[in-house]
């Protein structure tokens, strides 16, 4: 009895593992397709070059040349793009109509856990509120 039992055991903890790793393996997945869907979206965007600073003079920052037109034909809630530099920071940002909808939709409308950057429905479209909240 005392066999069987640890069998069972054994059996129910190896099944536990599989579907975990399962889930861990789709997770992955999504994520690599979330982060191949921005990789294509960065030729809507041309970032700066690295700039040269010394201690005489510091680099004042460059911004992306951004595409907006083109990225409405992808995505008309496209409203910003979100740079840091020497961050690796270059995403699109969108502002829907509700904020459930790019918790788990990419910027192309495709259904993904990974979700998209997008603004708090209640900000103004324009940025000219004394605060922004991005989510992401």
């Amino acid at each position: 009895m005392k066999g069987r039992s640890c069998g069972l055991f054994l059996c129910l903890f190896l099944g536990i593992a599989c579907f975990s790793g399962y889930q861990v393996l789709r997770i992955l997945h999504e994520y690599r397709v979330g982060a191949d869907a921005y990789f294509k979206l960065e030729q809507f965007a041309s970032l700066p070059p690295a700039s040269e600073e010394t201690e005489e003079t510091p680099a004042e920052p460059a911004w992306p040349e951004v595409d907006f037109t083109a990225l409405a034909a992808v995505n008309p809630d496209v409203t910003a793009w979100l740079y840091g530099p020497d961050t690796g920071i270059s995403y699109p940002v969108v502002q829907g109509t509700d904020n459930d909808y790019y918790l788990d939709h990419l910027l192309d409308g495709t259904a993904n856990s990974a979700g998209c950057l997008f603004v708090d429905t209640s900000c103004r479209l324009d940025f000219s509120g004394r605060n922004t909240v991005i989510y992401g």
